[in-house]
Order: C-alpha cells, then structure tokens, then sequence
C-alpha cells in the first residue's frame, strides 16, 4: 500500500506538483517525487539530474527508475489513486509527518 505523507500543488509548465509518500511493502519513503502533467496525462517523476546533452538541450537523468515500463506504470498508478484520496481528505497543500516506526525486522540487504 502506497501512502501519501505531503503534497505540494504547483504550476510550471508540464510540472503539478511535489509530494513523500510511504510504501509498506518496501518499508520506504519516497521523498520529492514530482506529479507531472502534459494533454491530461499524468505521470510520477523521480529525482533526477538536470544535464544538457551533446546538442545542448537539457535533460534529465532520474536517480531511481522502475526496471520495466509495466511496473512504473503500475506505480505511477498507484501514486495517483492515494493522491486523490489524499486531495479528497486534506486539499491541496498539506503535510502530515510520519513517525519513524522501528519494526525490529533486520532488511535483507
């Protein structure tokens, strides 16, 4: 289960917003991933670095992707269905701090 923790509204140019959101099954918390949105199609951006390439137009290199397109659909999915939840409890633009839970589980990595 995907968890939104914050979420931020904005409006520049294809980008809607920043948001955290947890994920029980990977005991993770995703932090400053990007809502975008170009012609009505939303989509979940990781982090990345800005770049220009060899004809210097700039891009972007994100530092965590999914390893197949199914699966960042899936997520992206996800991602979306618990933010309007989210939107539908607590508006636009609101933080809810989560609290570092300690299971005692060691992760196998």
């Amino acid at each position: 289960m995907l968890k939104i923790l914050k979420f931020k509204s904005m409006d520049s140019g294809s980008l809607r917003g920043f948001l955290s959101i947890e994920s029980d099954k990977m005991r993770m918390i995703f932090n400053d991933l990007r809502l975008m949105e170009t012609n009505g199609t939303e989509w979940i951006a990781f982090p990345a670095n800005k770049y220009e390439n060899d004809e210097g137009k700039t891009r972007y290199s994100p530092y965590v992707k999914f390893t197949s397109k199914a699966i960042s659909k899936a997520f992206t999915e996800q991602v979306l269905q618990a933010l309007e939840e989210w939107k539908k409890l607590y508006g636009e633009n609101v933080e809810i701090i989560a609290e570092d839970v300690d299971t005692g589980e060691i992760m196998p990595f």
